[in-house]
């Protein structure tokens, strides 16, 4: 998910430096998969009993701020708001990734401290 994810917003960041009439359309459709993809991700932190409220309390804000970005780029175009809100994002998605991936770590670490434990 992380790669995909801030690969995805690095990319639109600098075609958003393109057209801008043409670039608001591709603007609009990948934020919008963006957020299907937070929202996917929430729904499946639902489901795993083992996920925090907090976990899915983080996706679902950040889709709500992608959703948010949407309509601003729909109603009007100010180039510095939109890239402000599109660095945001991409600073939201690499704290989240970035939990993620240590909670992995640690988890990792607890499975291997637990199989050495019940070798010995």
């Amino acid at each position: 998910m992380k790669e995909n994810s801030v690969s995805r917003i690095r990319w639109i960041i600098k075609k958003f430096e393109l057209d801008t009439q043409t670039i608001r359309a591709r603007l609009v459709t990948n934020l919008e998969a963006l957020m299907q993809q937070a929202m996917d991700h929430a729904k499946a932190s639902t489901k795993e009993k083992k996920k925090k409220t907090k976990h899915l309390r983080e996706w679902s804000r950040l889709a709500a701020y992608i959703s948010q970005t949407i309509n601003s780029v729909l109603r009007e175009y100010d180039e510095k708001e939109i890239k402000g809100r599109l660095t945001e994002i991409e600073q939201r998605l690499e704290a989240l990734t970035q939990k993620r991936e240590m909670k992995d770590e640690l988890e990792k670490q607890d499975q291997n401290i637990g199989e050495e434990t019940s070798s010995c």
